[in-house]
């Protein structure tokens, strides 16, 4: 296990896979085998027909930059950190993450891909700009 203990109180059986998933650098959710609704973050039931027969799926690690601001004081990681709002290219939503780019980089409605930070015992997901995004094409 990576520092998540099943039975904590706020930690669901998902959130678990999810971050066991990370460590291998895999981007995971959950998708209602009834319905085919793909959530984010995952589940361990459908919000839409309630089903608890789920699967587990890979997401493709792409999207949009929709919002970034920087961050002064760094809480986990080194200082100062660009946070951003992505648009996941499945469509099933936008993600709060770190962005590993100069801010003076950025611009809203960018190509971003997923990357992996290990940091200590856990692995956290972050986006860069893509290759096109970065405008090397």
């Amino acid at each position: 296990m990576i520092g998540l203990e099943i039975e904590h109180p706020t930690f669901d059986r998902a959130v678990v896979k999810f971050f066991e998933e990370l460590k291998n650098h895999r981007f995971m959710t959950t998708k209602c085998k009834s319905c085919g609704r793909i959530s984010f973050p995952p589940r361990i039931v459908c919000p839409d027909c309630f089903s608890e027969d789920l699967e587990w799926v890979e997401l493709s690690g792409k999207g949009r930059l929709y919002a970034f601001t920087q961050q002064d004081m760094g809480l986990r990681f080194t200082k100062p950190d660009i946070i951003g709002a992505v648009d996941l290219a499945e469509g099933v939503g936008k993600i709060l993450t770190r962005i590993d780019a100069n801010f003076e980089d950025l611009k809203i409605g960018q190509d971003v891909e997923i990357s992996f930070l290990d940091e200590e015992d856990m692995t956290f997901h972050q986006f860069r700009p893509t290759r096109k995004g970065r405008g090397k094409g």
